[in-house]
């Protein structure tokens, strides 16, 4: 089916018609016909738009780890008002004066949000892990869930601390199974996701960062969950063949080897001087519909799933998978998602430019 893109930027017109539709739309009964799932939502302590819940279970044989992420291609259909907002927009932008979210907050806030006690439509990525975290299996099928609670990370990490709490147990073994699937990629020559020794944080494209207020253990819970399922779901689509939205990632010819580059990552003591050496020798991270892999994380493939709320690349996915699990066609062609993935680039690209 023909995309066609929008102009750069939506309308106050169409937004107000796409605000109209979202609080039009209803969560239909069929919904609920599907296998309700267990879990529970960590955010900062005044997200509204949750798109992600987790569940761990240990077994015999290591952990079975669940991400369950709100389905919003249920609701926001190819072609309709509210697809094209979406697609004008292309992710939701936090500012210091407030969010300028990609869908309507109708959607984005409520009828889309795993919002505590409410039951939301999702789509569930059930990962089995063996006891060195590394992935044995994964299962991608529709779900529903009421989310059992909605957490800050800051009280995970007192919950942690109390052992009578009703989800101590639950939240900390989510917090040892983040700890080794983190050790396990670092084992792997992971580059992305992790502190360098004077503290600076360097993110999944090995760009460097500075961590704003105080860190908390369960940021690390999330970053490892939400990791382990978008890399599960592009083995899945690889391992399939199927054409998807992959966030690809390279090394440019001048950089040294991947040992080197951890070393420096190791030994560097100046945030500059580590932010200049790795832009220098690293590319920016880009989506295609042709598999590339992902150097910082040191990952054959890689895609963004987990927050379909807010980012348009994880939408599209989403209808690309659920159009596989219902056998259905695919919902794009190739010159469709590369047409798709330059725009989204341009967009970010006039991001980063505005002053």
């Amino acid at each position: 089916m023909a995309t066609s893109l929008p102009s750069a930027n939506s309308s106050s017109k169409a937004w107000a018609a796409a605000s109209t539709e979202a609080e039009a739309l209803t969560l239909p009964d069929t919904l609920w016909q599907r296998p309700q799932v267990e879990g529970v939502t960590i955010d900062g302590p005044t997200s509204r738009d949750l798109d992600d819940a987790i569940h761990l279970e240990a077994t015999a044989t290591g952990a079975i780890a669940s991400v369950h992420i709100a389905d919003v291609s249920e609701l926001v259909t190819v072609g309709s008002t509210l697809d094209k907002v979406a697609l004008s927009r292309t992710r939701t932008r936090y500012l210091s004066r407030g969010n300028v979210p990609m869908l309507p907050p109708a959607l984005s806030e409520d009828k889309l949000s795993l919002l505590g006690g409410q039951p939301r439509p999702t789509m569930t990525i059930r990962v089995t892990l063996n006891h060195q975290a590394e992935i044995q299996t994964t299962d991608i099928f529709e779900s529903w869930i009421v989310s059992a609670k909605r957490f800050s990370y800051e009280q995970v990490d007192q919950v942690c601390q109390q052992p009578t709490h009703p989800f101590y147990e639950q939240l900390q073994q989510c917090q040892s199974w983040a700890e080794r699937l983190n050790q396990e990629r670092r084992s792997q020559g992971a580059i992305g996701g992790r502190f360098n020794a004077a503290g600076f944080w360097v993110d999944e494209n090995g760009a460097v960062m500075v961590p704003e207020g105080k860190l908390f253990h369960a940021q690390m819970i999330i970053q490892e969950f939400m990791i382990l399922a978008n890399r599960a779901v592009a083995h899945w689509f690889a391992e399939r063949d199927v054409l998807a939205l992959y966030r690809n990632h390279t090394a440019r010819t001048i950089a040294p080897e991947r040992e080197q580059i951890m070393q420096a990552l190791l030994t560097t003591g100046s945030m500059e001087l580590i932010r200049q050496k790795l832009q220098n020798w690293l590319n920016k991270a880009e989506y295609g519909p042709t598999l590339v892999g992902h150097f910082a994380l040191n990952l054959t493939a890689y895609c963004h799933f987990t927050s379909p709320i807010r980012r348009l690349a994880d939408l599209l996915n989403h209808r690309i998978v659920k159009a596989l699990i219902r056998e259905q066609p695919h919902p794009y062609r190739k010159f469709e998602l590369e047409q798709l993935c330059q725009y989204i680039a341009t967009m970010m690209q006039e991001d980063e430019e505005e002053p």
